[in-house]
């Protein structure tokens, strides 16, 4: 059936009525009704999965990790076991757990920052952006203790003002 092969199942689906209501006892015909739901219900899966990775990696450019996990695990609903699929979201946990790792440390580094104790101060931030290499803050918070360092912090605060 042309149809099938195209993968125009609606429209095969409709010519496979037509073949049912001339003969209802097809055995052809009624096997095709059935194909014909299959193979419109796995089309449909495949566009719900594709919609929920563009989602999920959505979310993941946006460093909303929780939520990308939670579209790749409606889309593990659709393809349980599939390894791809376990991988990514293996490496999401990992870029969400490096993130608040990240973020800990940052907040160290701003205490010791305030209390000028700029050379931890600067191994957190580091430790930081080593941890999270997309996370903007920690760099900025290299760049501004690396500079308290190097000239005292109250030449830095004039300087990070003119910026």
């Amino acid at each position: 059936m042309f149809g099938i092969q195209a993968e125009r199942y609606a429209e095969a689906q409709a010519e496979v009525v037509r073949i049912l209501k001339l003969d209802q006892r097809n055995p052809k015909a009624r096997k095709w009704r059935i194909d014909l739901k299959d193979l419109s219900r796995r089309q449909s899966q495949g566009s719900r999965l594709k919609v929920l990775l563009q989602q999920a990696e959505a979310r993941v450019a946006a460093r909303d990790y929780a939520g990308a996990e939670d579209f790749f695990q409606d889309a593990l609903e659709l393809v349980p076991g599939n390894t791809g699929l376990l991988e990514r979201i293996r490496q999401v946990r990992v870029e969400r757990e490096n993130k608040a790792r990240a973020e800990e440390m940052l907040a160290e580094a701003r205490v010791e920052f305030e209390r000028q104790a700029f050379t931890s101060a600067f191994e957190h931030a580091s430790e930081a952006a080593r941890t999270d290499p997309l996370s903007q803050e920690a760099a900025e918070l290299v760049e501004q203790v690396a500079f308290s360092q190097a000239f005292g912090k109250a030449e830095f605060g004039f300087f990070f003002q003119l910026r």
